[in-house]
């Protein structure tokens, strides 16, 4: 293969018409002539081709409880879009308690430890998926669209039901982001060596792929990053000024916090590119298109939980709304709750009825902190009752605690859980694990060590989208490994059982593209591209190790920690 005709950083691309015919042709042994798209096509085609037969292959077991979901995290969101698509609703109670018997062993197919319980609106305490709400809405749309086609439901049809929900949400949109890298590689490498090598690996050589065949919010966090790069490039280096562009990039960027929280710190310095780029523009596109999705998000929780903040926030007790005089512990060690103290709990706006319970809370307290929650067994309104230190006054609280139900497996005692979900101690071992470890960046993906080389020449050879981008993109980079390292001993889990560090996967779009400039200058040797080849080789079996089932252990972990 002949070389793309090279262009000096940072510049436009003003000698590429006059290199057109070049540029997209390379000659074969045969001297005959074929489109470099072409190939890029047939890569992508590749790839997708790879993820449906993936998707496809997925058969009944134990393990999946006799369904085509892998994990809690996945079976969470089903639940919802099957509730919403089949009863308009997002309480799931009914599903998570299904049960089915499968090669002679009961199972519950729909259930999940990542749930919440609250009251509803009917004033019951239902089960929710805690979950972010707007991208399962979503998916009930085309789930109930592909009811009315095809006739199936996710109860009788269960498998091609959501085989075909995930070949058009998983898989169709990650080929539009292969479609958007092939793009930007084109335009930035310099030979086809690099364009083609780096294509392949986004299609088949990260944890993308991996999670292409499972529901969950880090394939659409990644698309919805790299749709705003390739927005912000053509904005920037192209002189693209349409509207659209930044309609595009303002529902994008929105939509990936919407999936990823910690991508708000992407969307403020996304927001502040484009608004330096053309504040008009930004104001009468990138912004309100933004809005309507934070709009969506916030509306859909709202309609959900009737709260404008996510289910995983409602972790902690709530307010304190008063404190009770006198000591009261005994009467609530024995359960009971005598007139005074009732009237006591009347005057704080907790009305008991003739109908309440009080029992021992389940969630976690300080050391000789002492806990109670008591219920109106009529209304099922709950409050906590916490007391910090023997003889102090008990402090009232509202109940904001979602996680604290019976059988609840995050008010468990730690050492009964999962030991990935026991939280690392040392911050240091935890920073380490998180980049060249078990769970690491750069160990589970080799490539991405050219990457690092690849930003590097962009930080000081160029001087147009790409310096900024590797700036931008570095300080994102610090800032949420600082947030995950200084999160409590409990949080430092890695992300659950997982078979990569998921809350980073975002990132991934940008990766792809760094690794483009040391591509190129390694491809200058045969030694170079035989580095290239087994980087690219080991990431691609380091993804396709969990390639059917994305929600375990990475081999790194199964093979030297587990």
């Amino acid at each position: 293969m002949m070389d793309h005709p090279t262009v000096g950083p940072g510049e436009l691309d003003v000698e590429r018409a006059g290199q057109e015919k070049a540029l997209n042709t390379i000659t074969t042994g045969k001297s005959s002539k074929v489109s470099l798209w072409a190939i890029y096509a047939l890569l992508i085609m590749v790839c997708g081709g790879t993820l449906v037969g993936r998707i496809c292959s997925l058969q009944p077991t134990l393990s999946n409880r006799n369904s085509p979901f892998f994990s809690a995290n996945d079976r969470s969101r089903w639940a919802t879009i099957r509730a919403l698509g089949d009863d308009g609703i997002y309480e799931i109670d009914s599903l998570v308690m299904q049960n089915e018997k499968y090669a002679g062993r009961d199972v519950r197919p729909w259930d999940t430890i990542d749930k919440v319980a609250h009251r509803g609106q009917d004033g019951v305490i239902h089960y929710y998926s805690s979950k972010p709400t707007l991208l399962p809405t979503l998916l009930s749309v085309q789930y109930s669209m592909w009811k009315v086609v095809t006739g199936w439901n996710l109860e009788d049809h269960r498998f091609p039901m959501a085989k075909l929900i995930l070949i058009f949400s998983n898989v169709l949109p990650f080929m539009l982001y292969l479609a958007l890298i092939a793009t930007l590689v084109h335009r930035f490498s310099q030979t086809t060596f690099t364009a083609c090598v780096v294509i392949l690996v986004a299609g088949l050589g990260t944890f993308l792929s991996t999670f292409a065949i499972s529901l969950n919010n880090h394939l659409p966090a990644a698309i919805a990053v790299s749709t705003v790069i390739f927005c912000g490039i053509q904005v920037k280096d192209q002189q693209a000024r349409g509207l659209g562009w930044y309609v595009v990039a303002g529902l994008a960027s929105a939509f990936a916090v919407s999936n990823e929280l910690p991508a708000l710190s992407f969307f403020c310095l996304a927001a502040l590119a484009f608004l330096l780029m053309c504040p008009r523009l930004f104001l009468l596109g990138f912004l309100p298109a933004a809005g309507l999705v934070a709009s969506a998000h916030f509306g859909t929780n709202w309609q959900a939980h009737g709260s404008w903040r996510p289910a995983y926030a409602h972790r902690q007790d709530g307010a304190v709304i008063g404190q009770l005089p006198g000591n009261w512990t005994k009467s609530f060690e024995a359960e009971r709750l005598p007139d005074p103290l009732r009237n006591e709990l009347e005057s704080l706006g907790v009305d008991v009825s003739d109908a309440w319970q009080i029992w021992p809370g389940e969630m976690e307290v300080p050391e000789n902190t002492r806990r109670w929650v008591i219920m109106n067994l009529r209304t099922s309104e709950r409050w906590a009752l916490v007391q910090s230190e023997e003889g102090q006054p008990v402090s009232v609280h509202q109940w904001d605690n979602w996680y604290e139900y019976p059988g609840s497996y995050w008010t468990a005692d730690v050492s009964r859980r999962s030991s990935v979900d026991q939280g690392e101690e040392s911050q240091g071992l935890y920073l380490f694990h998180m980049l060249l470890g078990h769970h690491g960046i750069f160990s589970l993906t080799p490539m991405w060590l050219l990457s690092l080389g690849g930003a590097t020449i962009w930080l000081f050879q160029d001087r147009g989208s790409r310096r900024w981008l590797v700036i931008g993109f570095s300080i994102l980079f610090v800032v949420c490994i600082a947030f995950y390292v200084w999160r409590p001993v409990i949080d430092r889990n890695y992300g659950g059982q997982t078979s990569g560090l998921r809350w980073m996967f975002w990132f991934i779009p940008f990766f792809v593209l760094a690794a483009v400039p040391m591509i190129d200058r390694l491809a200058t040797s045969s030694w170079g591209k035989i580095a290239v080849i087994m980087l690219a080789g080991a990431s691609v079996a380091s993804a396709t190790y969990s390639s059917m089932n994305p929600w375990v252990h990475p081999w790194i972990y199964q093979w030297f920690f587990a």
